[in-house]
């Protein structure tokens, strides 16, 4: 009877390790909502790639990917990707540039390796630690060397970013404009926020409002789609406070419902959303509540470079005018200290 169990306890376990390393081989590709498609990878366009499994051709969209793991993908570029994944943009940057691409075993991992590297000196350069020109030629690099990668509207985006970064925003229009073409409502109605994120950047405040309208004119249900409808509310909000203080009292009630309406994970967009409220605040001449709101994106929704330095640029201004002088020059400190190649810093 123990040596019936002990054959049987044997069996098992060999089956399991022989399914582990099955499953070793195969590529997996996790999806938004968590969902996994497992199996070989067999081609990527820009609109997304084919996973070979049950004998069928699986179609998994850009706009659905998560992450993608190929078999015999190095342990280095899996811990990169995992540190590029949760921001850390330095430590993955020093770990992928360890990496020699042409010992890598898939072209398919060193298209994954070439985006990585592009992806971090973009974010790196928004911190003034890499510089935007540097950062835009990684991008084209990349582009260029894979012009059928599933990144491609990511990228887009990104080189769109680092061109309102550069003030070059005949770029950043086109550069947004490729995601219009993308087979995908969400993606269009995220091109529309970022081109009205553009036009505010350069006081275009008429055109922002255009570009956020349009955006609302559409619909989806996907979390993008959703995310976009949030973020072009708010952005139409602030600009139309930007072009009459009058309606800032207004603004607020929207900004408010923005905030109550966006899911918790959504760190970038209530950082926006707190500070416009802080900003439509200072307006109606609220200190308090604007000092509270900037206070949300320092000690909460601070992940976001950029919407983090100007919330400390305001709170260097807003600490002083409530009489906390000590709070205002230890808010100035951090912002010259954390982004000290910020355009908030140079103010």
């Amino acid at each position: 009877m123990q040596r019936s169990k002990w054959f049987a306890f044997v069996l098992g376990l060999s089956t399991l390790l022989a399914a582990q390393s099955a499953q070793a081989q195969l590529d997996n590709v996790k999806r938004v909502g968590g969902a996994t498609t497992t199996g070989k990878f067999k081609s990527m366009s820009k609109d997304g790639v084919v996973i070979f499994a049950n004998s069928l051709d699986n179609d998994v969209p850009a706009n659905e990917i998560v992450s993608i793991t190929y078999a015999s993908e190095p342990a280095d570029v899996r811990t990169a990707q995992l540190a590029l994944r949760n921001g850390r943009f330095n430590d993955a940057k020093e770990t992928l540039s360890e990496v020699v691409m042409d010992n890598l075993p898939r072209d398919e991992i060193k298209h994954e390796v070439a985006y990585a590297l592009a992806v971090c000196d973009a974010n790196l350069a928004m911190t003034g630690e890499v510089s935007v020109d540097d950062a835009l030629k990684s991008m084209l690099g990349f582009v260029g060397a894979y012009r059928d990668s599933y990144h491609f509207y990511e990228a887009c985006e990104l080189l769109g970013d680092l061109s309102v970064r550069k003030g070059d925003f005949t770029n950043a229009k086109k550069y947004y404009g490729q995601l219009n073409s993308a087979p995908w409502a969400d993606y269009r109605m995220k091109a529309g926020v970022l081109a009205g994120r553009a036009a505010q950047a350069q006081n275009d405040h008429a055109g922002a409002i255009r570009a956020f309208e349009y955006v609302l004119k559409q619909s989806s249900d996907t979390p993008e789609g959703k995310r976009a409808t949030l973020a072009a509310t708010l952005g139409k909000a602030v600009s139309l406070t930007e072009s009459n203080p009058a309606q800032a009292a207004t603004a607020i009630d929207v900004v408010q419902k923005v905030i109550n309406d966006a899911a918790p994970e959504e760190t970038d967009l209530h950082a926006r959303a707190y500070n416009a409220l802080g900003k439509c605040y200072l307006t109606t001449g609220n200190d308090q509540e604007a000092l509270m709101a900037f206070l949300h994106v320092d000690v909460v929704f601070n992940s976001n470079p950029d919407e983090h330095a100007e919330a400390l640029s305001n709170l260097a201004t807003v600490w002083g005018k409530v009489g906390k002088a000590d709070r205002a020059r230890e808010a100035a400190a951090m912002l010259k200290e954390y982004y000290p190649n910020s355009k908030w810093a140079q103010r």
